[in-house]
């Protein structure tokens, strides 16, 4: 393990709370041996998974550094490449992994200047919806990552014809213990919905379901844990149009081991996500996967990723994405199973999780990817494959 080179993490932001999968992956890589740096952009907090001293932030620059990057007519991702350089080579970074496919366009340059071979993870958002063109980063990368089919459909079509390397994020399933049984219902059902207040997450779906979940389950209760820019609309539309009451709670954001929490005293995980017209869709839901590695059942919509997230024994009872009436007969089909059929989809669920979703595995295949484009580097006699134009070997052949 001695051997391995230093491994430099690129992103824009370091530290979002609500994308503990990055930390997870990186987590993985290091369990794995190798030395991990995150080089970012900007920052939000703490990145605990790396000792601080090991933690980049370039920053965007002083007003004279963009200035002169105006006048030359530079762009940012150069700008970051050229600041971020000196702590690249200090550290004798000799592989970049890129999350995001934002963050790879910023790491293209800086790869170039280490001279390092780069990787990508596209993990959804950056596949259906990206800021800026993806050529030449495709020309650039060593190797695309997708973190479900449906991000490497949404590849194909933004125009990539190279090999795609399927790793799906990972959770640590050792860290999720299976709850023994649901918890009673004495007090109320608990509901539960964790997601950032967007459209794409299908929080309003959700609350337009609430009233049919209350008609057959009075005591139902929702919990929304999340924040986003549709917040203040959510609340007007549970209160004033739909008059839910006290029947939906509003938590704010909160940290993983809080969201845990709440999985655990849950009775029914929900994940309203739909597909908006620009092709934007959930790609692999963390919180889907925890909740089923708890033993937490979980009444979801077939939109993007979320069928390959589910076990396929369930796949059948994915909701119609934007149909309330179809996610609260979901809902309903959920609550009103027996406690054996209760413990079974508990167990089928871990299972699921522990086969094809384990941080192990993601750790294991990631480690494999850095070792074999290292390798393809040393291999002086072997020039640099065109992404763009080779002959394709399909994914699993």
């Amino acid at each position: 393990m001695s051997s391995r080179t230093d491994v430099g993490h690129v992103m824009l932001d370091v530290g979002v709370r609500s994308e503990t999968f990055v930390a997870t992956a990186i987590d993985a890589v290091q369990r794995e041996g190798w030395n991990s740096h995150v080089i970012g952009l900007s920052g939000r907090g703490e990145f605990g998974v790396v000792p601080a001293d090991r933690v980049h932030r370039t920053g965007t620059g002083t007003f004279a550094q963009r200035a002169r990057t105006r006048l030359t007519r530079g762009t940012p991702e150069a700008r970051f490449a050229e600041q971020a350089l000196p702590y690249a080579r200090a550290r004798r970074i000799g592989l970049l992994h890129a999350h995001f496919g934002w963050a790879g366009n910023y790491a293209a340059p800086l790869a170039q200047g280490l001279g390092a071979p780069l990787l990508v993870t596209f993990y959804g958002t950056d596949a259906t919806e990206p800021a800026s063109g993806y050529d030449a980063l495709f020309d650039r990368a060593e190797r695309v990552i997708a973190v479900s089919e449906f991000v490497e459909r949404c590849l194909r079509g933004l125009g990539y014809d190279g090999p795609v390397e399927l790793i799906r994020n990972g959770i640590r399933l050792a860290e999720l213990p299976a709850r023994p049984s649901p918890p009673p219902t004495q007090t109320g059902i608990r509901l539960l919905f964790v997601g950032r207040l967007i459209p794409v997450k299908g929080a309003d779906v959700l609350l337009r379901a609430m009233p049919a979940i209350l008609a057959t389950h009075p005591t139902a209760r929702l919990d929304v844990i999340g924040e986003g820019p549709e917040r203040a609309a959510l609340e007007a539309l549970a209160s004033e149009e739909l008059r839910l009451g006290d029947a939906v709670s509003f938590h704010g954001p909160r940290d993983h081991a809080a969201v845990l929490e709440a999985l655990r005293s849950a009775h029914v995980l929900v994940v309203p996500s739909r597909t908006l017209p620009s092709g934007q869709a959930e790609a692999s839901s963390m919180v889907f996967k925890e909740a089923l590695a708890v033993g937490v059942p979980v009444a979801a919509t077939a939109s993007g990723g979320l069928p390959e997230t589910c076990p396929p024994e369930f796949r059948d009872q994915l909701a119609r994405a934007g149909d309330p009436r179809d996610l609260a007969d979901a809902v309903a089909g959920v609550l009103e199973q027996d406690p054996a059929a209760w413990a079974r989809r508990a167990r089928t669920g871990r299972r699921w999780v522990a086969e094809r979703f384990d941080a192990g595995q993601l750790g294991e295949r990631l480690s494999e990817c850095y070792a074999n484009a290292l390798e393809r580097q040393r291999d002086s006699n072997r020039p640099r494959e065109n992404r763009r134009a080779r002959t394709l070997v399909p994914h699993g052949a």
